[in-house]
């Protein structure tokens, strides 16, 4: 993505789009939540590569978007994994009543 097409890189527009970002992946729109993500990773890698941070705020600023990230992806297992379970349900259900029928 090209970086005039990003919103102005700062602290408060990432921390937007990860909140953006979180909703999506709990409302299930694993579309426009990888949208997000990718538009969120450019910004955040250009954000890093600014030559005025600290290699201290660097530091802190990449491991509070590390635990975000652990955070999204532990919601997207959790999702997957009900998914998964409601579809075997299913499926057993299906199973069990077409022996019967």
């Amino acid at each position: 993505m090209s970086s005039r097409l990003l919103p102005k890189i700062t602290i408060k527009n990432l921390w937007s789009m990860t909140t953006s970002l979180q909703e999506q992946i709990n409302a299930g729109k694993i579309f426009s939540a990888s949208a997000i993500a990718k538009a969120r990773h450019d910004m955040l890698v250009e954000f890093l590569a600014d030559g005025e941070l600290t290699s201290d705020k660097k530091l802190e600023f990449a491991k509070k978007f590390y635990i975000d990230v652990q955070s999204e992806i532990a919601t997207i297992r959790k999702i997957y994994s009900d998914e998964r379970s409601a579809f075997i349900s299913r499926k057993n259900a299906y199973t069990a009543y077409s022996r019967d029928a």
